[in-house]
């Protein structure tokens, strides 16, 4: 799925699993009502790993990459993936308010 790393990135992490070293982005993506109908879905401009480093800025360089880094998309090609599920659940939830009923997943 995604680009390969680099042997000397595989050596200093002592894994081959991209993204993945700490976690720390993985448990700071979030989503945040925004609205009646919009949400923000992503990484909190506030929120930084245990080395003091934005993780927003790390989630940009692996969202969508730079000279030297591939992009390595888990925002928006996750999104792509659960596109027709969203829609789906969208569709249903408003035919159940229209119809005066809750919808529950």
């Amino acid at each position: 799925m995604w680009p390969p790393l680099l042997a000397a990135t595989i050596a200093r992490k002592g894994s081959s699993s991209p993204l993945i070293e700490h976690a720390d982005l993985l448990r700071s993506i979030t989503c945040i009502p925004d609205g009646p109908s919009r949400f923000f879905i992503g990484v909190p401009r506030n929120v930084r790993n245990s080395a003091g480093e934005s993780l927003v800025n790390i989630g940009l360089v692996h969202e969508f990459g730079t000279r030297h880094i591939p992009a390595r998309s888990f925002i928006a090609t996750t999104f792509e993936d659960k596109r027709k599920d969203i829609s789906d659940r969208w569709g249903k939830a408003v035919k159940a308010i229209l119809n005066g009923e809750t919808y529950v997943r």
